[in-house]
Formats: C-alpha cells, structure tokens, sequence
C-alpha cells in the first residue's frame, strides 16, 4: 500500500500541469457547489425570518394610499405615505369576529440625517398594543418605551442609551431592532406623543396638517392578529365590507411577490449547480480518458512487468481522488470565503432578505461540497479505469511499435 501511494505521488508529480489543471477542475466544482448552497440557505433563512417575525396577519391601509403605493415589498410598514384614517376604525375592526390583537401605525415622514445612509421614517406605534416591532428588538436597556424614547432600526448608526435629534427635539434610544432587510431596518418608532411632539418642533405647516394635532386622532396603518381557528381570508373581507375608505390586505398576499423572487433566484441557483457539476463531471471524465489514452504504453508496460488490472485500476483512481480531493479542499475554502466577504455586495444586488445559515450548516455546506467533488473525481477515474481494464497489452505494445 505504502509503495503504490509513493507511485502514484511520483505521478502527479512528474506531470504538473495535468495535475494542475485537474484540481482547478475539482475546485472549481467545490466551490460552486459550497457557495451556491450558501446562497440558496441564506435566501431560504432570510424569507423564514422575515415570515415567523411577521406578527399581522392583516393590515388595513387608508384606500387612497393604495392609488399611490405599491405594496408587493411594505413587508412590515403597511403605509410609508402620507394616508390616513380615522383611529376610530380601530374600535370597529376590534369588535369584529375572529379578531384577536390589533395595534395601529402612523407615519409622519422621512428625513435625511448623518446617522443613516437612507432617509429615516419617523413612525409612532403604540407600545402597549404592539406586536410586529417588539419581536425585531435585539438590544434594550429593558425599560418601557416613555414619552422621546424612540426605538430604532439596524441601520441607524447609534446604541442604545444614545440621544438623537430631529426637528431640534433631543430623543434617547430605548432600544434597537435586529436586521430585517426591509424598510425596518431604517425607521425611528415612538410614541404619538413624541411623534406629534416632533411634527410641532418641526415647523412645517404640511407636517403639522399631516399630525391632526388632536391627540393623534388619525392613524396610517391598522396591524390585525387573526385568533386561531378563523379563516384569515373570511375576517379580511369582512373588514373591507363593512368599513369604508380603507383597504384590508392579507400579509400572506403581500409576501407572495418577495416569495415568488426568492423561489425564482433559488431555483436559478441550483440548475447552475447542477450544470456546473454536469459540465465538471464530463470535463473531468475527458481529462482522466485522455490522460490514460496517453499512457497506454506505460500501463501495458506495467503489465508485463507483473501489475494486475486491479493494481493499475488502483493507480487511476488513487490519482484522481487524490487530486479531486485536494482541489475539492481548496474550492470549498475559496466558496466559503466568498460567500462571507460578498454575503452584503450579494444581498443589495439581489435585493432580498439574505440571513447566513448557522456555523453548523455552514460546515455541512462545506463537507457536501467536498465530498461531491471528490467523488466526482473518482467517478470520473473510475471511467477511465474501465477503459483501461479492457485494453488488450499486447496490441498496445505492438501497435507502439
């Protein structure tokens, strides 16, 4: 065993670029293989979040908003426009049969500031009825949400404990929200007190028409939890039948345009794979075939010298799982490392919610790009050796001859 691993060593090694060549093959079917999982489980990850962190199952937007907003992609905020309706709605959806929770929204605008890169909402909810943003919160100092604390999105660079200031009005952060690849990420929440209080400082007359300044007699968004037991379809056109100017929405409707995006850039992915493992596999297949089409006569040589057909199928294959495996090796930690350095640069390009799969599964990627590529290998020098397992030694000698 020792001898024939030292011969095929001497091999590899006294045909380099062959050697070369076959592990980039190798590589570069471990990395399509380790990076395009990755991708694909990031997608999956990131859309499963975004879906069991949804809390509505229905949200209620003014009708008008929806002559002006397109809704396939508001995952989380209902209304980001200046729309609104009576909060007296609220009181009428309550009583409505079949729901469970509901809570209200109300936008007021979007500023640009130094502490984000994109223009900030400024949104009050109310803390108490609340049940879409607390589940996004991933750092709090664990008191209750006062009168200027505000609650604060990924993106906005600042901490908790820190002051911010719009409008001239100092607020403290109270908490911050985990990333959600989604309008979330890049939103203030407060109180109506605090957001009216802003709409004031702000001086804007469209602003302060915008507020109602009657103790926040208006709302954007109404957020509805469906109890269990009742059709989510059945309470929503409940809603819009019997209230006026509004539009009741199913979330699950609402996700279908990103699920739908998802689907089609996961699925794309993976014919990618397969084709890159098709075209590697035959690639791979050739370069075995034509390496030992060449050696013909130093395997018939072999032959005479006393080597089985099981020994010289033996070297074939040891050499392809040998560079199979060290290419196999090499393009999973080049895939890995891709996928973490571009994991942003591929997230904005795609523009959809893209969470990296955990250190374990990221391991499993690893192990299954390795194995598929250095069994692809041996497959691929298992071809070759059946070829050679039927040459007949004394006409390859002749015929060199």
């Amino acid at each position: 065993m020792k001898h024939l691993r030292q011969f095929i060593y001497r091999n590899l090694v006294r045909r380099p670029v062959r050697s070369i060549a076959l592990i980039l093959l190798a590589a570069v079917l471990s990395m399509s293989i380790c990076a395009g999982t990755c991708v694909v489980q990031s997608l999956e990850n990131g859309f499963a979040a975004m879906r069991n962190r949804m809390g509505a199952d229905i949200m209620v937007v003014p009708y008008a908003a929806l002559s002006r907003k397109n809704f396939d992609n508001e995952i989380l905020l209902g209304n980001t426009g200046n729309f609104y309706m009576p909060k007296e709605n609220t009181e009428k959806i309550s009583g409505m049969e079949g729901v469970q929770n509901l809570s209200t929204q109300y936008y007021l605008t979007s500023v640009q500031t130094d502490v984000c890169d994109t223009p900030v909402h400024l949104i009050a909810y109310d803390p108490e009825t609340d049940f879409t943003v607390a589940p996004w919160i991933l750092q709090t100092d664990g008191s209750p949400i006062d009168p200027y604390d505000v609650v604060i999105g990924s993106s906005v660079r600042a901490e908790v404990g820190d002051v911010l200031t719009f409008f001239g009005t100092d607020v403290t952060v109270a908490a911050k929200l985990d990333r959600s690849d989604t309008d979330y990420d890049c939103t203030v929440f407060a109180d109506m007190e605090t957001i009216l209080a802003l709409a004031d400082a702000s001086g804007d007359e469209t602003l302060l028409s915008y507020s109602q300044a009657d103790d926040g007699g208006m709302v954007s968004t109404i957020l509805v939890d469906v109890a269990d037991g009742y059709d989510i379809e059945s309470v929503k056109n409940d809603i819009n039948i019997h209230i006026k100017k509004i539009r009741a929405l199913q979330t699950k409707n609402v996700l279908s345009g990103v699920s739908s995006g998802m689907s089609g850039v996961s699925g794309t992915a993976k014919i990618l794979m397969s084709a890159v493992w098709i075209i590697a596999m035959g690639v791979m297949a050739a370069a075995f075939i034509m390496m030992t089409g060449e050696r013909k006569r130093e395997f018939a040589v072999l032959r005479v010298l006393g080597a089985s057909r099981k020994k010289l199928t033996a070297v074939v294959l040891g050499e392809g799982v040998t560079l199979s495996g060290v290419g196999a090796a090499g393009g999973a930690a080049i895939g890995l490392a891709v996928i973490f350095v571009c994991s942003g640069w591929m997230e904005k390009q795609l523009n959809l919610p893209f969470l990296l799969p955990g250190a374990g599964s990221i391991v499993l990627d690893v192990i299954l790009a390795f194995c598929v590529s250095t069994l692809t290998g041996a497959a691929a020098a298992s071809l070759a050796a059946h070829r050679i397992s039927r040459q007949d030694t004394g006409t390859i000698i002749r015929s060199e001859e």
